[in-house]
């Protein structure tokens, strides 16, 4: 009977509830896990967004660029006998090319606000006397991120320039009708933070119109 009280005694006690001490510590592990958890998932969401937001910029520059070459390659005179390239300074560029599928030569403007990549768009009104009412002008927004200063993002090269033995840029102000080659360059944040990598995205056009050789 004794030894049936002994072990019943031992039973009891391992069968004791939690003290408050366990159960603190037990809490404290569970909020370390927790904790732990939710800054590998904040990590990974800034990873994944920081990749997005470098690939939807990159994506824009790519785009922007090739969008720049297509237009400007055509270059040609306005509807109303414009000169094809009508304004040059470093960061802005207006000229005329037909970039739809009408007859008519759209007044196609590239220009920079803030740190916004821009173009404008202005097409040519009437029936027979055609004009261009800049107050029409259609403006979209083609890359974002770019860093600022901005500085020059467009340079002009004249008949001499042949990337090897003249490589000399035009002087400012440009003059128009000794343009034959335009560079554009943007350098822009891979993403939206302060110190975010610079990355540089550039081509140059010849003006097919306008070539004399």
């Amino acid at each position: 009977m004794f030894i049936f009280l002994q072990k019943l005694k031992v039973i009891n006690q391992n069968q004791r509830g939690f003290t408050l001490l366990e159960i603190n510590f037990a809490i404290g592990i569970f909020l370390i896990i927790i904790m732990g958890i939710f800054a590998l998932f904040n990590v990974s969401s800034k990873a994944n967004r920081d990749v997005w937001e470098s690939s939807n910029t990159q994506g824009e520059a790519s785009k922007a660029v090739q969008t720049f070459v297509d237009e400007l390659r055509t270059a040609n005179y306005s509807s109303i006998g414009g000169y094809p390239l009508t304004f040059a300074t470093g960061t802005e560029i207006i000229f005329y090319s037909n970039i739809d599928t009408d007859v008519l030569v759209e007044r196609v403007r590239y220009f920079i606000e803030g740190n916004i990549l821009k173009k404008g768009v202005t097409k040519p009104a009437g029936d027979i006397l055609y004009s261009y009412n800049t107050s029409t002008e259609q403006i979209i927004e083609l890359a974002h991120n770019l860093k600022t200063p901005v500085g020059t993002v467009f340079t002009y090269y004249g008949e001499s320039y042949n990337g090897a033995s003249n490589t000399s840029s035009m002087p400012y102000p440009i003059v128009l009708p000794d343009v034959r080659i335009i560079q554009m360059r943007l350098l822009l944040k891979q993403n939206s933070a302060i110190n975010a990598i610079t990355f540089e995205v550039q081509t140059k056009v010849q003006l097919r119109n306008l070539k004399t050789n």
